[in-house]
């Protein structure tokens, strides 16, 4: 009998410990959310501008990583994944238009990074 109760103790030890670290990284994975969501919104809002958006690019030098939008209108996130690591992804649509003035809606893949100075966006597809 003591064995048995030894055994529901632990079991129910393990899976407290187990929930915990799913909730843990449930709550990393919210806040990464969060802040890949203010990187986006940051980087569209300074395209809005006529800004580039450089401070929230990895890479601002490389102009074939980072997308320029002409008069972005407005866009949405449409999905977001993240492994809670230093990667994410998410599909934005955006409203905007050519060169020339024509409309466009698209839309575009997103590939962040995580780094010393935060959620970054890697490229721009």
């Amino acid at each position: 009998m003591k064995l048995r109760s030894v055994a529901v103790v632990v079991g129910l030890f393990v899976s407290v410990l187990f929930s915990q670290s799913l909730f843990a990284d449930t709550e990393n994975r919210d806040a990464a959310k969060d802040e890949i969501s203010k990187c986006i919104n940051g980087f569209m809002e300074e395209q809005e501008k006529g800004y580039q958006g450089e401070r929230y690019c990895e890479n601002a030098n490389n102009p074939i990583l980072v997308a320029r939008f002409y008069s972005p209108t407005s866009w949405k996130i449409l999905e977001m994944s993240t492994n809670g690591g230093k990667l994410a992804t998410a599909k934005v649509r955006i409203e905007s238009s050519t060169k020339n003035g024509t409309p466009i809606r698209k839309t575009w893949s997103f590939l962040l990074s995580k780094t010393e100075k935060g959620w970054k966006i890697s490229l721009v597809n």
